[in-house]
């Protein structure tokens, strides 16, 4: 009798640890997905942000036809940093673009990336999708940019972040009186 209960209760104890250590992998897997879905969309909302900043400050703004980038003007300031009366372009050639999987800013000969591992498919429609579109237009006045990052996923499956924004603009690209 005495073995049977030993048996039993060793029994019992292994289901009890095998439960505990199935719920606490479970649990950290979990953890561990949700952290790179919170990585992927922060790096996607610090990426909508720094266009957003970026584009405020044109003057003009024309997108490419396929919708991967941009180029645009920023107007001359004088020595106080207030802009020129009537806005004239300072002459520094501008463009954001996908480039290798990342969004790039390029200024006249300087080059930074704004955001790396773009994926190029939306998780929502699952089709690819457009990072920069405007409502059509002779002067465009907005920009809808959408950006969707996507996280490697070593420890869990790969994460995505997709953040979109309209950015309002100046954009008058040239005044006659």
């Amino acid at each position: 009798m005495t073995m049977v209960e030993v048996l039993t209760a060793a029994t019992l104890t292994v289901a009890v640890l095998f439960a505990a250590v199935s719920a606490l992998l479970f649990g950290t897997s979990s953890w561990l997905r949700g952290m790179g879905r919170i990585s992927a969309e922060s790096e996607a909302k610090r990426a909508v942000a720094a266009v957003s900043k970026i584009l405020r400050e044109a003057m003009a703004v024309v997108v490419d036809a396929n919708g991967m980038g941009l180029t645009f003007r920023y107007p001359v300031r004088d020595s106080n940093g207030r802009y020129v009366l009537p806005p004239v372009w300072d002459g520094v050639q501008r463009r954001i673009a996908v480039e290798s999987g990342n969004l790039v800013l390029r200024e006249g000969t300087a080059v930074r990336v704004l955001c790396r591992d773009i994926d190029p498919v939306d998780p929502r429609t699952g089709t690819s999708y457009r990072i920069f579109t405007t409502p059509g237009g002779a002067i465009i006045r907005e920009v809808t940019v959408q950006i969707v990052t996507r996280r490697d996923g070593r420890f869990a499956n790969e994460a995505k972040g997709r953040v979109r924004e309209t950015v309002f603009l100046r954009n008058v690209p040239q005044l006659t009186r």
